[in-house]
């Protein structure tokens, strides 16, 4: 069986939730970016991480399909709050995915830690906070329903590093 990487699950997901462009800022990204690209899914690179919630909100609004941001921890996760707050209050179906400071280094101050689920509390449907692999295609489905059902609005899904650097099996 062959092995993948947490990165390249949530690129595959994406493109199964027919996701056609990803707004995001450039950062420790990478491996899904690799995945999006191989799927077709367009990068479209923005200046600051509150421009690429504000821009998926846009998407959402305008083509009727849930919009999706990407941001990094710490900052960008900061940075990215006043335009998933303007999503919560347009009722925009938006996925806010972030990366999360490696679990084992969490609570000890290192650079960029930032726990945002209190953060994000009263301005997102749903939180997920993935903490296994193998679960990674699960939780972004999970996230699209909840932004698209009901009552639209945004939704964060965040990846600690090791979600996303391990391999498993496919």
């Amino acid at each position: 069986m062959a092995r993948v990487s947490g990165n390249a699950l949530v690129g595959r997901a994406l493109k199964n939730e027919a996701v056609k462009a990803v707004f995001t800022l450039s950062g420790a990204l990478s491996g899904i970016y690799d995945t999006c690209v191989e799927e077709g899914i367009e990068l479209i690179d923005m200046r600051h991480e509150q421009a690429t919630a504000n821009a998926a909100t846009g998407y959402a609004m305008a083509c009727g399909q849930p919009g999706v941001t990407m941001v990094t921890e710490g900052p960008g996760v900061v940075n990215m709050a006043p335009g998933i707050t303007a999503a919560w209050y347009a009722c925009a179906p938006v996925i806010g995915i972030t990366t999360h400071t490696p679990l084992c280094y969490e609570g000890k101050g290192a650079i960029q830690e930032f726990d945002s689920r209190d953060m994000y509390r009263s301005i997102t449907k749903w939180i997920g906070f993935c903490l296994s692999t193998q679960r990674v295609p699960e939780y972004v489905a999970t996230a699209f329903r909840r932004a698209t059902t009901g009552r639209k609005g945004p939704v964060l899904l965040d990846f600690p590093f090791e979600a996303l650097a391990l391999d498993v099996e496919e």
